[in-house]
């Protein structure tokens, strides 16, 4: 009892700490986003998700709120589609994919999930390459379909909301550099 008070602490500590700076350009927004990544604890997945089962999920409204309206000057498609707890929208004519699954509640197992993917190494297959590395102090799965130039990156933020990022025509590295962390900012 006393180690989920004290990592409750810890968390509360150290995003109320990463909201004291306010940043106004891209680059700076994502160097707080950086820092903040981190700050992230270290949770095994047993903790994660013991804590993350315990959190109250954002309702559909909430969830809609927070959802990014642009990303790096790409406007939102259409409205946010919100879908059994995940969140899908798509940037600048379909160049852009963001779905986030809120992890929280019931849906704890997909935090836990994505610590032991990242953790298996997959093969490339054909035109699909496939890596494992971290970005900017993330820890991401990275999917590239060589063919049609088109990527997926996956990531956990905030060791709660489960990112799964795709871009048309640019691989993994171009499409992270394509993407702002800072968009994240109310995912707390």
């Amino acid at each position: 009892m006393k180690r989920i008070i004290l990592i409750l602490i810890l968390v509360v500590f150290s995003v109320s700490c990463g909201n004291d700076s306010k940043k106004t350009d891209s680059s700076a927004g994502n160097n707080t986003q950086v820092e903040e990544h981190e700050k992230e604890l270290s949770i095994d997945s047993k903790d994660l998700k013991e804590l993350l089962s315990k959190t109250t999920l954002l309702t559909e409204a909430e969830f809609k709120e927070v959802f990014p309206k642009s990303i790096r000057g790409l406007a939102l498609d259409d409205e946010v589609e919100i879908i059994n707890q995940q969140g899908y929208a798509e940037y600048g004519n379909g160049k852009i994919t963001l779905a986030i699954h809120d992890c929280a509640g019931k849906n704890s197992g997909m935090a836990t999930m994505f610590g032991t993917a990242y953790n298996i190494k997959k093969h490339d297959v054909d035109d699909i390459k496939y890596s494992n590395q971290k970005r900017d102090a993330i820890k991401t799965i990275n999917t590239y379909r060589a063919n049609r130039n088109q990527s997926d990156i996956v990531f956990l933020h905030n060791n709660r909301w489960y990112v799964n990022l795709s871009g048309k025509t640019m691989n993994p590295d171009e499409l992270w550099e394509a993407f702002d962390l800072n968009a994240l900012k109310n995912f707390k």
